[in-house]
């Protein structure tokens, strides 16, 4: 958003603001043409008496929407959701672009074949591509990256399905059920 509108940008943690005057201050205060990312939001602070300027786009991330107060999602405070899911090929490409001011490498294709499977943000991507100014670091990096997240997540499906599996078997599993739990520990 802030490349395509030209905007500065500013993060501010929520939970580093203890009242809502430092809250007010803090909008109030920041320059038109901003966006300001606002972090923790989940946290337990009571908003009231919002004001800010003109031209200015204040982003909300959060994992826990629904320990958010009611009043914050309400239409006209909260005016646009949008929900930001794993990063995607073309994503992807768009963030080497930004980052690493590249639009091709031999790489490239290697990494979508890992993202179609691999379940990261485009968080996540943006943060491994930040590790390195040489973009065959970051890109030999992000190779890195995937194939372990991949293992890693690999691996705890695994131990969830054997776990299940022995619990199956303790409460008296079938002949087939067993059989099944038997090729998923193998």
């Amino acid at each position: 958003m802030a490349n395509y509108l030209k905007f500065d940008i500013y993060d501010q943690e929520l939970s580093g603001l203890r009242s809502n005057v430092k809250l007010r201050r803090l909008l109030v205060t920041t320059a038109n043409q901003s966006i300001l990312v606002v972090e923790d939001i989940g946290c337990t602070m009571t908003f009231q008496d919002r004001s800010c300027g003109d031209e200015q786009i204040i982003v909300f991330p959060t994992n826990h929407k629904e320990r958010l107060d009611p009043a914050v999602l309400h239409p006209g405070h909260m005016n646009v959701e949008v929900p930001i899911l794993y990063c995607i090929p073309c994503g992807f490409r768009l963030l080497s672009a930004n980052y690493l001011k590249i639009n091709r490498h031999e790489l490239f294709n290697h990494i979508e074949s890992l993202l179609e499977t691999a379940r990261v943000t485009p968080a996540e991507v943006t943060e491994q591509l930040l590790k390195s100014d040489e973009p065959e670091v970051a890109l030999r990096d992000m190779v890195i990256f995937l194939v372990n997240h991949k293992r890693k997540e690999n691996d705890e499906v695994v131990k969830k399905k054997v776990c299940q599996c022995q619990l199956v078997e303790e409460n008296g599993a079938s002949v087939e059920e067993s059989r099944k739990c038997k090729l998923i520990e193998e």
